[in-house]
């Protein structure tokens, strides 16, 4: 990721800011993912990331704790995601 116009490693952990789930595709390609959220992640080390959510979308919640999943798609194409850190784990 760049912060401030340079490449940083981050942790790829972060907190729910906020979210929306839709329930009609935007695309086509999405029609079997209905109903699928999308969060805006604040990361740990600061910056904000979108990227859509894995899992039920009704156990989102603000603040939950998240971590960052790759879906590589094709030899050069990787999708972001992100899922909910399991039950129990501390949100700080």
């Amino acid at each position: 990721m760049t912060v401030g116009g340079e490449w940083t490693n981050v942790s790829g952990t972060g907190k729910l800011w906020s979210f929306a789930v839709y329930h009609r595709a935007l695309h086509p390609g999405f029609s079997d993912l209905v109903p699928y959220a999308v969060g805006m992640v604040h990361l740990d080390a600061g910056p904000r990331m979108v990227g859509m959510m894995t899992g039920p979308v009704g156990d989102l919640r603000i603040d939950q704790r998240v971590e960052v999943v790759f879906e590589r798609l094709t030899a050069d194409v990787t999708l972001v995601r992100w899922r909910a850190f399991p039950e129990g784990v501390p949100s700080d």
